[in-house]
């Protein structure tokens, strides 16, 4: 079994990474359940990290395959294969979102660069833009770190897959930790 990652990082506690941003959790190595050694050692699997799935022939059962740092591309047979290629933070389309101080938050990669944004430029405000369980984590990681927050969210209430009721009892406790909340907003 090989296993292809883009990334640098797998098998790690994606739930977790609001309490890294909350330096509730010091290191994010501490957030990494198995590394590509134990996979191998333990499990007879093969993680390759940095490598990108270009294209995929069917017939012939082969992958062309790039390693990110280098750029060198090579052929990779196959028996059976399964995609499993995740997914991606939905972008608004908005001019000035590939700002250096513009985030989202789907993987490892991008809590430790908010982690860093926050530990070096020391922001006063932060907007989050939804309020589904993670940006919730985070406005409270966010704010025990002293940070000004907003959650913005297209819904009247947060969390939107909860019974209707609890929407203005969660508002109020997000309030009450000094998270700003405005509801029904629309692009």
């Amino acid at each position: 079994i090989i296993i292809l990652e883009k990334g640098e990082y797998v098998s790690y506690g994606a739930c977790s990474l609001p309490y890294y941003i909350g330096d509730v959790i010091h290191d994010y190595q501490g957030l990494i359940a198995r590394t590509p050694e134990e996979f191998r050692e333990k499990h007879g699997i093969e993680v390759r990290l940095g490598h990108e799935v270009l294209t995929l022939d069917p017939e012939k059962r082969r992958l062309m395959v790039r390693v990110v740092r280098s750029g060198k591309a090579y052929e990779l047979p196959y028996d059976r294969l399964i995609l499993a290629t995740g997914a991606r933070s939905k972008r608004l389309g908005i001019p000035g979102e590939e700002a250096q101080n513009i985030f989202t938050l789907k993987g490892m990669t991008d809590g430790i660069r908010i982690r860093r944004f926050i530990d070096e430029q020391r922001p006063a405000r932060a907007v989050i833009v939804g309020a589904g369980y993670i940006s919730l984590e985070v406005a409270e990681a966010l704010r025990e770190r002293g940070i000004e927050t907003t959650l913005l969210y297209r819904g009247k209430y947060p969390y939107s897959g909860l019974e209707p009721e609890l929407g203005p009892i969660i508002v109020e406790e997000i309030e009450k930790h000094g998270v700003r909340y405005v509801g029904e907003v629309h692009p």
